[in-house]
């Protein structure tokens, strides 16, 4: 999960140590989307 301070503090570093920590394989980035990380095939949200 992400650390504490929640979506404010959603930057791409951030995001990207979440990806590492959770072994996801993507990241998807979308306008006008929360961001999600592909984890055993499936997309969810961070």
């Amino acid at each position: 999960m992400m650390q504490p301070g929640g979506p404010a503090e959603l930057n791409l570093q951030g995001l990207l140590r979440e990806m590492v920590a959770r072994g996801a394989s993507d990241l998807h980035i979308t306008a006008g989307q929360p961001p999600k990380l592909r984890m055993v095939g499936e997309p969810m949200p961070v």
